[in-house]
């Protein structure tokens, strides 16, 4: 396969593998849970219900987007849909002849290629490829091309609302490079603000629909299908928390009704797990985390066993809470904790850096 249409890695690419670096740092700090953090009441046990609750009937996820305006499968491998004002670089061998032309699509999706003027509008890099060499076919003998997108100009999306202040990003209108969650174009805009209430995105499509997206319940059901794909024209609005609504406590993974819970004094992870719905049937609960802290001063993770919790009763797993403590209940079988942090990873990374600004990861070798 050529290197056409292969965007140059940029932000998103790296914090996702910075980003993966440092939750192995957090998987190898876990400790135990220390006794001498147990309540004294009995009775708290048994707040905690397994799957008694009902679950509530799921929010439904947004369509299935095998292609759209931004990007065409090839192969089914999603790649970049050139249109007009984008900039092109086109490598041309003929023989021993060699040419590399820079051109920008018209408006009517024509290139001009040497003495002609190509139709690509619409193709992939791979695809303009193959049609330049069809048409140049009828002068020379085997030509070969090359097409690499140079400037992706054609599709835009805004974002608007509680973003990141970060120099040269922040709210405005950036380029869609081909199929993007909008996970992935958050991280790409430097992230959220502290303030951003990530269980509300709203995202406006070109004709006036509207789709409101719950980045939590992404991370919570790992459940990719939900963390929306954009398409050109999008405007994604982020809004503020109300007053006070920083102080919560997130649980996602296992759990019924995985989000964002209230934090009040003295707040205990049987008391979390309870307002989640409780634990579902695969669960590996006694493999809870429990992330506290700045991960850039290095957070403490503790290891929490609910299953002892719920099933007997050992109180000394239940951890009294604090504001912004991040629980996460694993599925048994999933092989690795590891492995289940990758699988949420880009979700969890914006959720991240909306609660602890400036968040510096350090790349370390698992």
């Amino acid at each position: 396969m050529s290197r056409a249409g292969r965007p140059r890695v940029g932000f998103c690419e790296r914090a996702a593998g910075l980003l993966a670096a440092g939750l192995l740092v957090l998987a190898a700090c876990a400790t135990p849970l220390p006794p001498s953090q147990a309540p004294t009441l009995a009775s708290e046990a048994a707040a905690v219900p397994v799957q008694e609750a009902a679950p509530l009937p799921p929010a439904p996820a947004p369509p299935v987007i095998l292609e759209n305006r931004t990007f065409t499968l090839v192969d089914g491998i999603p790649q970049y849909r050139i249109d007009p004002g984008d900039v092109l670089e086109v490598l041309l061998s003929r023989g021993v002849t060699q040419d590399r032309l820079t051109v920008t699509v018209r408006t009517d999706g024509t290139v001009p290629v040497l003495f002609l003027d190509v139709p690509i509008g619409g193709l992939s890099a791979e695809q303009a490829a193959r049609e330049i060499e069809r048409a140049l076919a009828a002068y020379y003998r085997t030509p070969r091309v090359e097409v690499l997108v140079k400037e992706f100009n054609s599709k835009k999306a805004t974002i608007l609302g509680a973003v990141s202040a970060i120099a040269g990003r922040g709210s405005g209108v950036y380029p869609l490079r081909g199929r993007t969650r909008l996970s992935e174009f958050l991280a790409t805009v430097g992230g959220v603000a502290q303030e951003a209430d990530l269980e509300h995105i709203r995202v406006t499509r070109e004709d006036g629909r509207a789709v409101t997206v719950n980045l939590f319940a992404v991370v919570g059901e790992g459940d990719l299908s939900r963390d929306l794909v954009l398409d050109a024209g999008d405007t994604v609005f982020i809004p503020t928390r109300p007053p006070g609504a920083e102080r919560k406590v997130f649980v996602f993974g296992e759990v019924v009704r995985p989000g964002a819970v209230a934090y009040r004094a003295g707040l205990t992870l049987a008391e979390v797990i309870a307002e989640a719905g409780g634990i579902t049937e695969v669960a590996a609960a006694d493999e809870t985390r429990i992330v506290r802290g700045n991960l850039r001063d290095g957070p403490t993770v503790l290891t929490a066993d609910v299953e002892g919790l719920v099933r007997r009763g050992d109180l000394r797993q239940d951890v009294r809470l604090q504001p912004r403590d991040i629980v996460i209940v694993p599925r048994s079988g999933l092989g690795s904790w590891n492995a289940f942090l990758a699988k949420i990873r880009p979700t969890l990374e914006i959720i991240t850096l909306g609660l602890q600004p400036a968040i510096v990861y350090e790349t370390v070798k698992d």
